[in-house]
């Protein structure tokens, strides 16, 4: 089975950019950098505090796979995920790390990303 029949989502990959507001103070802001990569999104984990806090937010923790050639940096979020059933999960995902994974005398086969969504609602 080649990567490419695993890899059967799609996801928006958006670069962090800074400009100033009016008060001439820098602000980041997300525009898209790649659109229509084709990746696989995986749940983890899933944490919530003991009850110290009232809103009981909750990080989840997701593992994303690319293609080798995906242009994906820690500083990226990731948006408009459309799982095979036509699903789609608008995010954003916070990228935690990225790591090339490799295979002896292949290179780089594809690149497995850690990805972070914090403040959901504790159902």
């Amino acid at each position: 089975m080649t990567l490419g029949s695993h890899l059967s989502h799609i996801c928006t990959i958006d670069r962090a950019q800074s400009t100033s507001d009016a008060y001439n103070a820098r602000k980041m802001m997300y525009t898209v950098h790649q659109a229509a990569c084709p990746c696989r999104l995986m749940t983890r984990t899933q944490r919530a505090p003991l009850g110290v806090l009232a809103e009981r937010p909750i990080s989840t923790r997701y593992t994303l796979l690319l293609l080798p050639d995906s242009d994906l940096q820690v500083t990226d979020q990731i948006r408009d995920v459309v799982f095979d059933a036509g699903r789609v999960d608008a995010g954003p995902f916070t990228v935690v790390s990225v790591v090339p994974r490799r295979i002896a005398r292949k290179g780089v086969v594809h690149l497995s990303a850690e990805l972070e969504r914090v403040g959901e609602n504790y159902g």
